[in-house]
């Protein structure tokens, strides 16, 4: 009986998980059974926020651009090859290389054939081959995971920054990249685009420099030359001189000898 009465108070304990408890006096209890049909939408939602993010990122400013064009070479080695999807252009091909998480690098014969490699060969491991054209994906300095900071590395080697140009331009202290107040606007926040317009207009700045120093070599070339024709108009006026002092000194002796023979 007791052994009876210990299973029947066991068979009425049910375990306490995923409690949940409505504004009044009921509160309902969910049994390991229905755990994946009972989870807290508010989990599921921010799940599939967190995977949504994720892809978006990854995805976020990747194309032909973001790999390096090593024609006439290949990358050997089929256990290599993570898919061969059956694309129309070099584009899509790099459209389905940027999908891909494994792929590193693609190949795109001259026959249009795609090939998704899982790794980056070196230029000593590359062969050369007439219809190969290697594309190596361009080691950026941020993550695809949005993660940020010096405790996280970019595929570069460097503390991992925030695309300036993506959706999420903004390290927090947490080391997350984002865009509300307090991943931009805190003490300890970077908005990467305000470096980035820095850059663009360092970069400007430059130019202009470069811009007005090509100037000035032009100037200096065409102060130089002027020089050098000034001096040869000078060396011209010179010969010409000498050229008539000559001259009169000829005339000088002629009428000189004309003078003696008239005196004879």
């Amino acid at each position: 009986m007791a052994s009876r009465a210990c299973m029947q108070k066991r068979h009425h304990e049910k375990p306490k998980l995923y409690l949940r408890t409505d504004r009044q006096t009921d509160t309902r209890k969910y049994t390991n059974a229905n755990q994946v049909d009972r989870m807290d939408p508010r989990w599921a939602c921010l799940t599939l926020f967190l995977v949504l993010l994720v892809d978006t990122a990854r995805g976020k400013g990747c194309g032909l651009s973001a790999f390096r064009h090593v024609p006439g070479t290949h990358c050997r080695g089929y256990e290599l090859v993570v898919d061969r999807p059956e694309v129309g252009s070099v584009l899509a091909c790099a459209k389905a290389c940027c999908d891909n998480p494994a792929c590193k690098s693609f190949q795109y014969s001259t026959y249009g054939d795609c090939y998704l490699i899982s790794k980056i060969c070196t230029d000593e491991e590359k062969v050369t081959v007439s219809i190969g054209n290697m594309y190596d994906r361009i080691q950026g300095a941020w993550r695809d995971d949005l993660r940020c900071g010096a405790r996280y590395p970019a595929p570069n080697g460097q503390s991992a920054i925030c695309n300036p140009d993506g959706k999420y331009p903004c390290c927090a202290p947490s080391g997350w990249c984002g865009k509300t107040t307090a991943h931009c606007s805190c003490s300890r926040c970077v908005d990467y685009r305000k470096a980035s317009k820095r850059m663009v207009e360092a970069r400007e700045t430059l130019q202009n420099l470069r811009n007005v120093l090509l100037d000035l070599e032009e100037a200096a070339e065409i102060e130089q030359e002027t020089r050098e024709l000034e001096d040869m108009e000078e060396d011209v006026d010179m010969a010409e001189d000498a050229e008539k002092e000559m001259r009169e000194l000829e005339e000088i002796e002629e009428d000189a000898g004309m003078a003696a023979e008239d005196d004879e």
